[in-house]
């Protein structure tokens, strides 16, 4: 009995295949992870009175709160889980698994894109016209929020790779159909069977359409230097960044080209596309992370006075938050370093498409503490540029007042 049972459970049940399942659900966890730490990111600039509602130029009257955010975030995550699970036991249980992720996607693309009067439509439409503007630089006039946004999608920029990698599994790897008919294959060469089989998505011939996918947003940000370099004829700094990017374009298309012939070296270390792709990182590491520091962040300013290295004004209370953030997000910069060390030690097809994920979350975390430091320094140059022509103030959370007072206070400004 035992053995005739034990034979009926592996008849109808399979090893989980992970490295398809980690593609699928990765892109996804991340950008729900992504949305809560932005939605903490507002907390924080309106905590120290950082106008991220000028800023961004969002109406001051209608714009979506961190509370509104982390609420969209928490029923997205509990939809992913559902779906995880449910597309799991499938898999264990040989029954068709593939319909979990695609009716997960259609639910978040719906969720984004509906047209009902439902679930903050003003701020749906807001994000959508920015990613609109975002896929059609440089065409046009670059604002903050263009630019600040495509900079999110370069720490993102595993969705587009995810993406690809999704449309590819539905219309290729996905079995639909689980019983094919005898007849058909039996019309087929041994090597058209093996390629009807095979699975297409981690073939050669795709690594070319994810290049091509993952360069676009280091593409949508270099265009906008470009553009903005076209509106204002500054080359510094706007065709200086503009060939910072350039350098996200060469790292993607190395590291598609290093893909590509993997089958032509016995390991990495006699590829020469791996070598080209090391390089290209360090120069992108450097330039970026040099740029963070003095460009962004407005750091090693030569007025900083008693906030050495730093700037003469500064929002948050501490001055070691500073120095920390500097040490961190140089590691986060550089920690594709510990990603290489890995992928030459480890030679698990699963391991290695978790270690992509963990270094995705990181990248991330590493955005968002760029987004406190990036903002503070746009508020600061407002303030002192005098480039403020709404003056909305946003008061520290702890400063509370109540609806009707602020209400009367901004039809005061605004009369």
């Amino acid at each position: 009995m035992l053995t005739r049972h034990s034979y009926e459970t592996t008849k109808y049940r399979k090893p989980i295949d992970w490295q398809t399942s980690i593609i699928l659900y990765r892109s996804s966890f991340i950008f729900i992870i992504h949305l809560i730490l932005i939605g903490i990111n507002i907390i924080g600039w309106s905590s120290y009175g950082i106008n991220h509602v000028l800023i961004f130029e969002l109406d001051p009257r209608s714009h979506i709160t961190h509370e509104e955010i982390l609420e969209g975030a928490s029923l997205l995550s509990l939809i992913w889980i559902i779906s995880f699970i449910i597309f799991i036991v499938c898999e264990y249980h040989r029954l068709e698994s593939h319909w979990q992720p695609m009716i997960f996607m259609f639910s978040i693309i719906f969720l984004l894109f509906n047209p009902l009067n439902i679930m903050h439509r003003s701020a749906r439409y807001w994000f959508c016209k920015e990613l609109f503007r975002i896929f059609s630089a440089p065409f046009h006039t670059v604002t903050f929020a263009d630019f600040w946004l495509a900079d999110q999608l370069t720490s993102l920029d595993i969705i587009f790779y995810d993406f690809e990698y999704l449309i590819c599994y539905f219309a290729f790897d996905a079995q639909w159909i689980k019983n094919q008919s005898n007849r058909f294959y039996s019309n087929l060469t041994d090597e058209q069977t093996i390629l009807y089989n095979g699975p297409i998505c981690h073939a050669p011939i795709n690594t070319v359409f994810q290049t091509i996918i993952g360069i676009l947003p280091s593409w949508f940000r270099m265009a906008q230097c470009l553009r903005r370099y076209y509106d204002t004829r500054l080359s510094f700094p706007h065709l200086i960044n503009a060939f910072k990017y350039s350098f996200g374009l060469l790292v993607a298309i190395f590291s598609g080209l290093q893909r590509q012939f993997t089958s032509t070296y016995i390991n990495e270390i006699p590829n020469p596309f791996f070598y080209a792709w090391i390089l290209s990182q360090i120069v992108n590491s450097s330039f970026k992370f040099a740029w963070d520091i003095k460009m962004d962040w407005g750091f090693f300013d030569q007025h900083a006075g008693e906030n050495w290295f730093l700037r003469d004004e500064i929002v948050y209370p501490r001055r070691l938050y500073y120095y920390l953030v500097i040490i961190i997000n140089f590691f986060l910069r550089y920690s594709w370093i510990i990603r290489v060390y890995l992928y030459i030690q480890i030679n698990y097809i699963e391991h290695l498409e978790l270690i992509v994920f963990i270094f995705a979350l990181l990248e991330s975390l590493r955005r968002f503490i760029w987004n406190f430091f990036r903002l503070e320094n746009e508020h600061l140059n407002n303030c002192g540029q005098f480039r403020a022509v709404r003056d909305i103030s946003v008061n520290p959370r702890r400063l509370l007042i109540s609806t009707t007072e602020s209400e009367h206070l901004l039809n005061e400004h605004v009369s």
